[in-house]
Formats: structure tokens, C-alpha cells, sequence
């Protein structure tokens, strides 16, 4: 008995050891190395980006993908030192996933897309990690167009699934050729399949330098269709002359006889519109996508919006003839037609000179219509 109870006790004392043993282990890390990648600092800081380390770099690890994209379930955080180090201590086993990011416009964007930011740790084993920091530039792709679109960004042979009516949040990073000067200019490629060499469209864009979020619309392509409107004589209307009903829209010709309407190119079939100008009316139609320049410009030709007025002074004196903020003198015996606005008109006449004591001064009413000369004999 006596020998079991110290075979007990024995073994007691092996397993307390053992958890003095374990209690006293050193500790240990995971470092973590950060640099921008030659791209970030060759086109952002004008070096030559060769291990440019990355300070004040918040890095955290997840345990899962799907916390990653979440931003949740956080296993450590923390910010690199003026040497782009930092160091984590004590991790589990397992595998981790690491996202790093710096004042909103800097983060692992590359390492994440080639999938280099996942790690395998094991338990009281130290372990490097390195991780390579980009200058991102985020859009949201929204494809309009009424079928799927692959898109690729600058060189790259890679393309990305975007659904049709469906948007997708990517990040631009300078390419390789970026400098100091353009690297928030891209190319965006539009492939209809994912096999295709050559795309259908290509859309230079130039990101947000803040860092915001860019909204870069598929098949819209905005632009402007300008209608121009001349009169019979080839002149250019005037302001307010011309009233343009276009795709649920109505404006006013300005100062120099145009009207704009933005255009895209999900307006892809004939779209009727209706120009009036009091005195004439066209209808027709016309199909947007067929216009493709920045500026497209349509030439119309119709009535000016003005009437007549025909003077006749029978006398042998000279009158001034008022209407409105105009004036006129006519001469005796003769006849000055004018062209005026439409609409009631009061039209006053006054003798200007071959009066004896008080000139001869007479007011008339008339309506101005396109069609009829109103004409005004006086006195």
C-alpha cells in the first residue's frame, strides 16, 4: 500500500513540475514586417520602392475570410513603428488572415487579391510575416448594360465578373509605369467574355486623390447632344426663342440659339423630341447612340418667334414711334416695317417736329401674330 501511495505522490509531483515547466515557457512571436510595394513608392513618394518600409500601418488578424470582408471578430490589432515593425505575441494555432491599412488610402490590396495575406502560425514558434502595402485608389463598377461584363484595369490580364444591374467595389493601384504626376489615371477594359483578347470598349477614368470612392457607370458614357437652332436666313436664335421637349425633359434655347441634353448610351433607340417656337413647330426623332463624341451637335432650322409691324406715317413730318423699350422715327410720308416679339403690342406715336405749338401724339393697340403684318397708320 504504502508503495502505491508514493508511486501516487510520485506522479503528482511529475505533474506539477510539468505545470511549473509550462508556466515558465518564454513567449512567442509573430513579427511582422511592412514595406510599400515598388509601385506605391516609386508613382506616390518618387523613390525607387525597394523595401520602403511602411510606418503607422494598423495590422489586425482574422481567423476567417468571411471576418476579414465583415471587419468583425478581431484576434489582435496593432500599428507599426517608425521601422514599419510590429510584433504579436503568444497566437494560437491556426491559420490567419491579414489585412493592413494606413489613413484610409493605403492597404495590402495586392497581397489580398493574390491571396498572399494568409498565414499558417503554430503554436511557440516564431514566425515572420510580410506584408506589402499599396496606395488604393477605391471604385464601385456599376454595369448598366443589359449583359454580364468582364472588366479588367490597366495591364493587367486578369478580369473581374461583373453581373448585369449589379455593381462591384474595386481598388486601383498604381501600375507599373505610374509616376508622381499620373498615377490616378487608369484604364478600365470591357470584354464580353472572359476568353476574349480584345475589348469591346476601353474607359480612361482618373481615381479620387482622397481617397473616396470613384462611381465609374458601365454604358453610360455621358455626353452631350446640343440642339442649334437658325432661322431662314442661317442666324441663331435667341434666348428663350426655342422650346425643345426631349427624353422627359424641357428647355430653352440660350443666348446663342442651343439647347443641351445629356446623353448616355443606354439610350440606344430612336427618341422622339418636339421643337416649338411659337411660330413653328418640328417633331422628329433621333437615336443617342449613334453620337459619340463629347460634345454632338444637331442643327435645326426653324421659324423665329417674331412678327411684324408695318409704320405707315401719311404726314410730312417726321414721329417717333415708342413700343415698348424701342424706338423708331419715320419719316414723312414713308413706311418702316419692323420685327418685334409677338403679342399685344401699345404703340405710341408722337410728332417730332413741323408743329406749330404742341406736337400731334396718338396711341394705338394691336396684336402681333407670325403670319399677319400688323400695320399702323398714323396720324
Amino acid at each position: 500500500m504504502k508503495k502505491v501511495i508514493l508511486t501516487i505522490l510520485a506522479a503528482m509531483a511529475i505533474g506539477v513540475m510539468g505545470c511549473k515547466k509550462e508556466q515558465e515557457e518564454l513567449p512567442s512571436y509573430a513579427y511582422v514586417y511592412t514595406y510599400y510595394t515598388e509601385n506605391t513608392a516609386r508613382a506616390v513618394f518618387g523613390t525607387r520602392g525597394i523595401a520602403d518600409k511602411a510606418p503607422n500601418v494598423t495590422v489586425t488578424l482574422y481567423k476567417t475570410k468571411t471576418d476579414l470582408e465583415q471587419e468583425k471578430n478581431k484576434v489582435v490589432s496593432g500599428v507599426t513603428d517608425a521601422n514599419g515593425n510590429l510584433q504579436f505575441e503568444n497566437l494560437e494555432d491556426g491559420i490567419y488572415y491579414v489585412v493592413a491599412s494606413k489613413e484610409g488610402c493605403f492597404y495590402n490590396a495586392t497581397d489580398i487579391e493574390k491571396e498572399k495575406n494568409i498565414v499558417t502560425y503554430i503554436k511557440n514558434k516564431e514566425m515572420n510575416i510580410y506584408v506589402h502595402i499599396d496606395k488604393i485608389s477605391p471604385i464601385d463598377i456599376n454595369n448598366y448594360w443589359d449583359k454580364d461584363v468582364y472588366v479588367s484595369i490597366d495591364d493587367e490580364t486578369d478580369k473581374v465578373l461583373v453581373e448585369k444591374s449589379k455593381s462591384k467595389r474595386g481598388y486601383l493601384t498604381p501600375h507599373r509605369w505610374a509616376t508622381p504626376t499620373d498615377y490616378l489615371e487608369h484604364t478600365l477594359k470591357l470584354y464580353n467574355n472572359s476568353f476574349d483578347t480584345a475589348p469591346f470598349r476601353e474607359m480612361r477614368i482618373t481615381a479620387n486623390d482622397n481617397c473616396s470612392v470613384l462611381p465609374v457607370d458601365l454604358n453610360t458614357n455621358k455626353r452631350n447632344l446640343i440642339f442649334v437652332f437658325e432661322d431662314e436666313q442661317r442666324k441663331l436664335l435667341g434666348e428663350g426663342d426655342v422650346a425643345v421637349q426631349f427624353n422627359g425633359e424641357t428647355k430653352f434655347t440660350n443666348n446663342v440659339g442651343e439647347i443641351s441634353f445629356e446623353i448616355t448610351d443606354t439610350m440606344n433607340s430612336e427618341i422622339p423630341y418636339i421643337a416649338y417656337s411659337y411660330c413653328q413647330t418640328k417633331n422628329s426623332s433621333i437615336n443617342p447612340y449613334q453620337y459619340k463624341d463629347s460634345n454632338n451637335y444637331v442643327s435645326i432650322q426653324i421659324r423665329r418667334p417674331k412678327g411684324k409691324i408695318k409704320l405707315n406715317n401719311t404726314s410730312t413730318s417726321p414721329y417717333t414711334v415708342t413700343i415698348g423699350s424701342e424706338q423708331y422715327v419715320v419719316e414723312g410720308g414713308r413706311t418702316k416695317t419692323i420685327e418685334t416679339s409677338l403679342g399685344s403690342k401699345n404703340i405710341n406715336v408722337k410728332q417730332k417736329s413741323g408743329y406749330i405749338l404742341y406736337p400731334t401724339v396718338k396711341d394705338y393697340t394691336g396684336t402681333v401674330t407670325c403670319d399677319e403684318i400688323l400695320t399702323v397708320t398714323f396720324p
